[in-house]
């Protein structure tokens, strides 16, 4: 059956089929989903429980794409999501060891990310607040730019 929009539940599209998983990440039960997802209380917004709604807000996933939440801490909604590279969604995804920092040495944090396959080194922070804010504003100005802002030149 086809559908209004294009997409078939017989013959899935790779959109439909983003879509369809999106929905199912913060239902799955198993450890490792959990703790990114339901233990975090990542939600797929009212509107995106239909496709319809989902495919006007995001358009069609470019090949090669997924779909990337922008603040890995928040819901899959239309400000929070964008279709992204592997590389570029692994610039925004949580760390294992914190949100992009690490606690060190006499309360200190470590502030890295990830691009362009090098592990960077943003800064040291007196505080978890401000490491988290510092991240947070390299992610904004990274995603802004669409470049390797740190890259030597």
């Amino acid at each position: 059956m086809n559908l209004k929009h294009g997409h078939s539940r017989r013959n899935r599209t790779s959109t439909y089929n983003s879509w369809r998983n999106m929905l199912r990440r913060p239902k799955r039960t198993d450890k490792q989903s959990k703790k990114y997802y339901a233990d975090k209380g990542i939600k797929v917004c009212d509107r995106w429980l239909e496709f319809e709604n989902f495919l006007a807000d995001m358009g069609e996933r470019p090949e090669g794409y997924l779909i990337d939440r922008i603040n890995p801490d928040e819901n899959y909604e239309p400000s929070n999501c964008r279709w992204a590279t592997m590389q570029e969604s692994q610039n925004t995804k949580t760390q294992r060891r914190g949100r992009g920092w690490t606690k060190i040495k006499d309360g200190q944090y470590q502030v890295r990310m990830r691009f362009s396959g090098k592990d960077r080194h943003l800064g040291m922070c007196r505080s978890e607040e401000e490491a988290e804010a510092l991240y947070k504003a390299a992610v904004v100005l990274y995603e802004a730019h669409k470049t390797d802002l740190f890259e030597a030149r």
